[in-house]
């Protein structure tokens, strides 16, 4: 069990060693190996090999976070137009609520005034007032499906 450790401890501190720069050193006649270049010696870079397999694992890797991107976009454009149709839906509901109320309104025959802009109240005629019914019905037809 100890040696298993061991090994697995040892086996931790090399991976890193295995994928960092390495230099070779020169220095008084002396070679030896660092991970970081100096001043004090010429420096000639060695290239690691990448184990086996490694580039068919990040390519699968690589393909995964892929998909993984294209399903998060999917759901998220899903989203997006869930709450433009929630939205877009609400307002039509609201609408039709209104040009039911201005319906309703405008066939009561007491009700001859109509508020502008301004919030001045002004006088309609027969003809206007069977305008705006004709057109708050046409509002029902587009807004009450």
């Amino acid at each position: 069990m100890y040696r298993f450790t061991l090994l697995c401890l040892l086996t931790l501190l090399i991976i890193p060693i295995a994928h960092a720069k390495i230099y070779k050193c020169e220095k008084n006649g002396n070679v030896y190996y660092t991970s970081k270049a100096s001043a004090e010696c010429h420096e000639k870079k060695i290239k690691t090999k990448q184990p086996a397999g490694a580039s068919e694992q990040l390519d699968a890797i690589r393909a995964k976070n892929k998909a993984f991107e294209e399903r998060r976009h999917q759901r998220l454009e899903k989203q997006k137009k869930q709450a433009q149709e929630a939205a877009s839906n609400k307002q039509k509901q609201q609408n039709c609520e209104r040009a039911k109320r201005n319906l309703a309104g405008f066939q009561d025959l007491s009700n001859r005034y109509v508020t502008d802009d301004q919030g001045n109240r002004q006088a309609i005629t027969d003809e206007q007032r069977q305008e705006k019914i004709k057109k708050n019905q046409k509002a029902i037809k587009e807004f009450c499906k």
